[in-house]
């Protein structure tokens, strides 16, 4: 009797854990917030994992960085700003893992670095800009 009493106690003590975690899982739109309650991100979840827009902002409230997921891994095309708004970075993810051309451009729009990437890896050649926007710098992966 004692033995099938602990069973039970178990089985629903493992049943009420896996009622939790469903409940738990995190769906829609969710914000997060500075301790200043200034909003720092948003972002999309679908069973628990992050699905869709993302952005993310500077204190002021301007967009720092913008993208996509899907399956809780980046995918598509990423941009990232200047305090000034102006784009400093922009390029592509596949599952979570840098691929294709990247670009970096200075506060001013200059661009700065030219990148190839291919599963997160360097790849082709690289291209530094200097101030003046001539070719500073070539690298080849």
């Amino acid at each position: 009797m004692k033995k099938q009493l602990g069973i039970l106690t178990m089985l629903l003590f493992l049943g009420s854990v896996a009622a939790f975690s469903q409940a738990s899982k995190k769906d829609g739109l969710q914000r997060k917030y500075n301790k200043q309650d200034v909003l720092m991100a948003e972002y999309n979840y679908v069973d628990g994992k992050k699905d869709g827009k993302a952005r993310f902002f500077y204190l002021d409230g301007n967009i720092k960085e913008e993208g996509q997921y899907k399956n809780g891994l980046k995918q598509g095309k990423w941009t990232q700003y200047h305090p000034n708004g102006e784009v400093s970075g922009s390029g592509e993810f596949l599952n979570d893992e840098k691929t294709g051309d990247w670009k970096v451009w200075d506060a001013n729009g200059e661009l700065r670095f030219d990148m190839e990437f291919k599963n997160g890896d360097k790849i082709g050649t690289w291209l530094m800009y200097d101030d003046q926007g001539e070719l500073s710098m070539k690298k080849t992966y």
